[in-house]
């Protein structure tokens, strides 16, 4: 990339990736860290997780299982638009488990079986869970019942959009009122978040200098409307277009020009 050289960086900046170095624990992403260890930790088996598209809910959640990965067996599920067996063979390979087992009660058995025997609790992350069937729904509810000393040996995160809390009301995930699972929602960027977000992700490429004028990091915000995923789509496009006209720092005029670029 042309650009990077120019701007004095080494990577890309605003690319989205799973490179941890580039994730940014903003207010919002700490709050909902908070949030589901504590529905993990001290919670009847299921957290979730929820939000607009493209506000870094898995990067949020991917951040959380490395700092949790020496407590538990992390099993990461990227779709939840599968049918039960299925969604039981992803989680074995997830967790290097057997997969002979014939349905979901020998499944059952055989992970209370095995991990009875061991120090750490099975830790599953469903994304995409939105798309969830009822069927599965139920499987989740009931792997939520196993217990070791009179606590739930398999806990569950289960990320998706918003529409995932109208999914968990017709179809509970408890067998009681009382047992309704943690439900955090990860809200977008204030305007100062976006700030300092940009400015993590350039000083992680490579760069201290602030290339973003005021007035681009207010145009950016109103754009994206605090949406990461929107604002690295927005950014990248600016670097190459101040590349394009020699700017030292990216200005209003130019979002505005990424903004009709885009489509925005």
């Amino acid at each position: 990339m042309l650009y990077l050289p120019y701007y004095g960086l080494k990577k890309k900046p605003f690319q989205d990736n799973s490179d941890p170095k580039f994730f940014w624990l903003g207010e919002g992403q700490s709050e909902a860290i908070a949030a589901l260890r504590f529905g993990i930790e001290k919670g009847e088996g299921i957290t979730v997780l929820t939000g607009d598209i493209g506000t870094g809910k898995t990067a949020t959640v991917k951040y959380l299982a490395d700092l949790l990965k020496n407590n538990f067996k992390i099993a990461n599920i990227e779709d939840s638009d599968v049918d039960s067996m299925d969604f039981l063979h992803f989680l074995a390979d997830s967790l290097d488990l057997s997969n002979s087992f014939e349905n979901f009660r020998s499944f059952l058995e055989y992970a209370n079986e095995i991990y009875t025997k061991t120090t750490k609790m099975m830790l599953v992350i469903l994304d995409e869970a939105h798309r969830s069937t009822k069927s599965l729904l139920n499987d989740l509810r009931i792997m939520t019942k196993i217990e070791r000393a009179k606590k739930p040996l398999i806990k569950i995160v289960m990320v998706g959009q918003d529409s995932i809390t109208e999914l968990i009301k017709a179809q509970p995930l408890s067998d009681t009122v009382q047992k309704t699972p943690t439900i955090f929602y990860l809200r977008p960027f204030t305007e100062n978040e976006t700030k300092e977000y940009i400015e993590h992700r350039l000083r992680v490429a490579g760069t201290e200098t602030h290339l973003f004028s005021s007035g681009a990091i207010n145009k950016l915000f109103r754009y994206s409307a605090g949406i990461p995923r929107v604002i690295n789509t927005i950014c990248d496009h600016a670097l190459m277009i101040g590349y394009s006209k020699n700017l030292i720092k990216i200005n209003s005029a130019v979002i505005n020009e990424c903004a009709e670029d885009l489509q925005i």
